[in-house]
């Protein structure tokens, strides 16, 4: 059978089926289905499968998510990592991103009853994961902006640069995510009113987390949400009409733009489709 054929793909998509089956599979149907080994039985090989698997899986996600390890410890956290698998199996035979609906999983599971802010801390260290593999894009600057005239740079096209996240969250997740390797003696986060908006992205070989002020995590909203399709946005859009029109620059808007192009997160849209 050659790589690549229709009947290898429907053996190995019959492989993932039997091995992510909630049931724990026929075991008669695997006897009919794969060779018998050299050594051992079918069954004895399938149960060194079907654990290693998971239990891959589930290493992964301790490195991805060691936060919601250190709140949880490592008992239950296998445990949540083994529900969650068995509710979203894997897609596909890579394992790299079968931790990464865990968030979603936990803002219904009960555990966030107890604790609130797992969600949103899940999410945090997923948006680092992501970031840490996004691609490169050249940071667009204030000097950049500078040497434009005014009509140029209202018609420049921005976006954040790739892997670059706003996470919300009602609690302190910055704060938790942060203390995730102190000492227990030394972690003390006080959860209670002290919502938090945070800035995910990558700078060369590190992630960053920033907390956001206000007017900068809504510029930064706003520059995210048409960056997925490629196409940014102006800031002739994005600009009240006091900053499109007024000649100072200052005003709250500006003052937001400049702190967002200071952090490196910003990039050009419209430069990159011409060079192409």
């Amino acid at each position: 059978m050659r790589c690549g054929s229709e009947a290898l793909k429907r053996a190995q998509r019959a492989f993932l089926d039997d091995l992510e089956a909630e049931d724990g599979g026929d075991p008669a149907e695997r006897v009919l289905r794969f060779d018998s080994p050299p050594r051992g039985t079918v069954e004895e090989r399938w149960h060194v499968y079907a654990h290693g698997h998971r239990r891959r899986i589930v290493d992964l996600m301790r490195q991805e998510y060691p936060a919601v390890l250190r709140v949880l410890g490592r008992e239950a956290f296998d445990a949540v990592a083994g529900r969650y698998l068995a509710a979203r199996p894997p897609a596909g035979p890579g394992t790299g991103d079968s931790g990464d609906g865990l968030g979603d999983f936990l803002a219904t599971h009960p555990l966030s009853r107890g604790l609130p802010f797992l969600a949103d801390l899940a999410r945090l260290e997923r948006a680092v994961s992501e970031a840490f593999v996004a691609g490169d894009a050249e940071p667009f600057r204030w000097a950049d902006l500078a040497r434009l005239g005014r009509d140029a740079a209202l018609a420049a096209r921005l976006a954040l640069v790739p892997g670059a996240r706003v996470i919300r969250s009602p609690w302190p997740v910055l704060d938790i995510w942060e203390s995730r390797f102190l000492p227990p003696e030394e972690v003390a986060v006080e959860l209670e009113g002290r919502p938090a908006v945070v800035l995910v992205r990558r700078q060369g070989f590190r992630v960053r987390a920033t907390r956001l002020e206000p007017d900068v995590a809504e510029l930064a909203e706003a520059l995210a949400a048409p960056s997925a399709s490629g196409g940014g946005a102006t800031l002739g859009r994005l600009a009240s009409p006091a900053a499109r029109t007024g000649s100072p620059a200052s005003g709250p808007f500006v003052e937001a733009l400049r702190e967002l192009l200071s952090l490196d997160v910003v990039t050009r849209v419209d430069e990159r489709m011409e060079t192409r």
